[in-house]
């Protein structure tokens, strides 16, 4: 079972993050891991050295011996100018619970709904990640085109309710639907992830979390440019 704690940073006096630790210990069980199932379950690219895989507009290779985990910067035509970059925290331990914990038969529901109400533990009041993305939802309230402009960017479609709304790709047929809310008089700006009801089928809850931040950490690198 993939290790499903996560911690935060420090990189003082030199030491591993715990973030590091973590995503080091789950590519290091790649050879316990049954990869010719989830290269059947997704109809997945492999060779002698790699497993191929596409998540969040980047692709993604994953080494067969370590687990190593990077993804392509260029052209994936242009192999002799390809630049492969370490994959982070919240992609690397996403694609390895896709891969490696979905059931064999998970299938999607088509209906979605807000996070906190996938969790068997959590309850609508109080949840993982409650008040997160606070920080986000100040400054978007702002910049709510260049917000709208990083998601089409990111593969999105206008789809949902909201003052910004698209649905984002994520893995395969997986998607999630992104809402943003201007504030007004009454209410302050609202940022809201919408999943499929079976995600929990594909994923652990907690990592749910970490494909909300990875898609923030992209939001944020397109916004810069």
């Amino acid at each position: 079972m993939i290790c499903r704690v996560c911690y935060t940073f420090d990189m003082e006096e030199g030491r591993l993050s715990n973030h590091e630790i973590t995503k080091r210990r789950v590519r290091a069980g790649i050879a316990d891991y049954d990869v010719p199932k989830a290269i059947r379950q997704f109809g997945l690219v492999s060779d002698e050295q790699f497993l191929y895989v596409d998540f969040m507009t980047r692709h993604y290779r994953i080494n067969l011996k370590d687990g190593m985990t990077e993804w392509l910067t260029t052209d994936i035509s242009d192999a002799e100018v390809a630049t492969w970059i370490e994959a982070g925290f919240n992609e690397t331990l996403t694609i390895f619970d896709i891969l490696f914990y979905s059931q064999e038969d998970a299938v999607l529901s088509g209906t979605y709904t807000q996070i906190q109400n996938l969790s068997r533990v959590q309850t609508g009041s109080v949840y993982a990640g409650k008040g997160a993305f606070r920080e986000r939802e100040i400054f978007l309230d702002s910049h709510t085109d260049a917000f709208a402009s990083a998601c089409e960017a990111l593969g999105g479609t206008p789809a949902g309710k909201g003052d910004v709304s698209y649905r984002i790709p994520v893995f395969q047929q997986i998607d999630m639907l992104v809402q943003f809310w201007c504030s007004d008089e009454d209410f302050p700006a609202s940022l809201q992830f919408l999943y499929d009801e079976n995600l929990l089928q594909f994923m652990h809850y907690e990592t749910i979390w970490y494909v909300s931040n990875h898609f923030m950490e992209l939001i944020d690198l397109i916004m810069k440019q």
